[in-house]
């Protein structure tokens, strides 16, 4: 029997990543309809968790937007696979004082770049 509590948490969820990934990848809910081939009223209710998202949606959606379909549902932190998102990626693992290091020698190393 489906949980509706955890439907509406994985539909808040599905909302929220869609507006963010559109927004990093500086779409507009028409840009992403038309790579969608669906209106952009559809991403309008998909971004405000008013419609239920199939399967076959969220991979259309993954596909369009360049993420997971675990990051849409809110199972993977991380969905750029860029050198930055690597970065980031790595980051996040490394204890505090470890990424004020890091942070240090990226400083360091773009402020040398202006020379």
């Amino acid at each position: 029997m489906p949980n509706p509590l955890k439907e509406k948490r994985i539909k808040a969820m599905v909302a929220r990543r869609l507006v963010e990934v559109r927004k990093q990848k500086n779409m507009t809910q028409f840009d992403l309809a038309k790579a969608m081939d669906c209106s952009q009223g559809i991403i309008s209710m998909y971004e405000a968790g008013h419609t239920k998202i199939d399967i076959y949606t969220l991979i259309d959606l993954k596909n369009a937007l360049g993420c997971s379909v675990d990051y849409l549902v809110g199972e993977d932190v991380v969905y750029d696979t860029s050198a930055k998102g690597r970065i980031f990626k790595a980051l996040e693992s490394l204890p505090g004082n470890m990424q004020d290091l890091v942070a240090t020698v990226a400083e360091t190393a773009a402020n040398l770049e202006q020379y």
